[in-house]
């Protein structure tokens, strides 16, 4: 389904009907489960995406870890992507940030889009 430009796929219990989802699996899911799980990969973990000849060929969205949680929004939406790149002083990357996780940000707790992104994403598990 990734294949095919689908960025989430819904899961279904067994036997249930199209309406009964019971949970998401999506390219994140995927990634981070080969990344704790490498040595399934055997010796295609030693290879790079364009050895694979997988992956995006150009440049990559990212913001530096220092900047304020919001202006990864502005990044997503100025170069039309859905995550950003969040890299290190040394141009590393350490984690991203997509829309999901700005969804789990409440009205009442706003604010947090102001932090820097070492305090927004790098605290949050689901990353990275």
């Amino acid at each position: 389904m990734f294949s095919r430009g689908f960025h989430r796929v819904p899961v279904y219990k067994h036997g249930a009907d199209k309406n009964d989802i019971s949970d998401i699996l999506t390219q994140s899911d995927v990634i981070n489960y080969l990344a704790n799980n490498l040595d399934i990969l055997g010796q295609l973990q030693y290879k790079t995406l364009d050895e694979l000849k997988i992956g995006f060929r150009g440049e990559v969205a990212s913001i530096g870890v220092r900047a304020p949680a919001i202006y990864a929004l502005y990044v997503m939406y100025f170069n039309n992507v859905s995550s950003v790149a969040i890299i290190d002083d040394f141009g590393v990357m350490v984690a991203a940030m997509t829309p999901s996780d700005v969804k789990r940000i409440r009205a009442n707790n706003l604010p947090k889009l102001l932090r820097p992104l070492t305090e927004f994403a790098l605290n949050n598990p689901n990353h990275v």
